[in-house]
């Protein structure tokens, strides 16, 4: 799982650096920024999907308290989320 986790940043770093330098042309082509949002948002989610298992093992060993605080920060963590689309 690791490795698939390594492999999966290094597509996901390499996904930013082609939009990074297709972004900046003179005159970016609107069909090349949006090929390479959805390639950004394709790596983006493959990564998160590798980072799952990590995070569910980790919230497992948290005893009470520290699963009540993390519940906490959470949902603070996600407020804040939600109160800046609506911005």
């Amino acid at each position: 799982m690791a490795i698939s986790t390594i492999t999966d940043d290094k597509k996901l770093q390499k996904a930013y650096a082609i939009y990074k330098e297709n972004a900046a042309a003179a005159q970016p082509k609107a069909s090349v920024i949006k090929r390479d949002i959805y390639n950004v948002g394709k790596a983006e989610t493959l990564l998160a999907w590798e980072m799952v298992p990590y995070h569910l093992k980790g919230y497992s060993i948290l005893n009470r308290d520290q699963k009540n605080k993390y519940r906490i920060l959470a949902s603070e963590a996600w407020s804040k989320h939600v109160s800046m689309k609506d911005d």
